[in-house]
């Protein structure tokens, strides 16, 4: 049952009666998961990935077929990222020291990215400095001083 789950998931495109058959073949699956507990092969079935199948119907509907999608990608880079983050530690009370250097990369990535927010604020700035006070006259006696405002950096 699993199997024609996997396979009616991987439909480039769907109608009722394929997400009939989506629901119909994860309830079959449900309904006998527990031969894997009397087995031995498994000690119990609350596996987020196997939660996660209850809710395909639904994001079809909402966003269209899972056509290519799988988990493998992130699930590389997290295992990458751990990997570069647990080098960085000096391997004693790891956890804390990666969740250290992580909160201090984002910090760094967050600043970083207010600075090239305020640089793009400062050069779609105006580049007339000069404002019109309500006067008639163009004459400079009339306009009086002019206040020039620059962006902070």
């Amino acid at each position: 049952a699993i199997l024609d789950f996997s396979y009616y998931a991987q439909l480039r495109v769907h109608s009722t009666e394929s997400l009939n058959g989506l629901e119909s073949a994860l309830a079959i699956f449900h309904a006998n998961k527990d031969v894997l507990q009397q087995l031995d092969i498994h000690e119990h079935s609350n596996i987020p990935k196997l939660h996660q199948l209850s809710h395909y119907v639904q994001s079809i509907l909402l966003f269209g077929a899972t056509d290519g999608f799988n988990s493998e990608l992130p699930e590389c880079l997290h295992i990458d990222f751990a990997k570069e983050v647990y080098r960085a530690s000096n391997k004693r009370d790891y956890e804390e020291q990666m969740a250290l250097w992580l909160q201090r990369r984002e910090a760094v990535f967050l600043h970083g990215s207010y600075l090239n927010w305020l640089l793009e604020q400062s050069q779609s700035a105006p580049t007339n400095f000069t404002h019109d006070r309500g006067y008639d006259s163009d004459s400079d006696s009339e306009m009086g001083a002019h206040s020039v405002t620059f962006p902070r950096v």
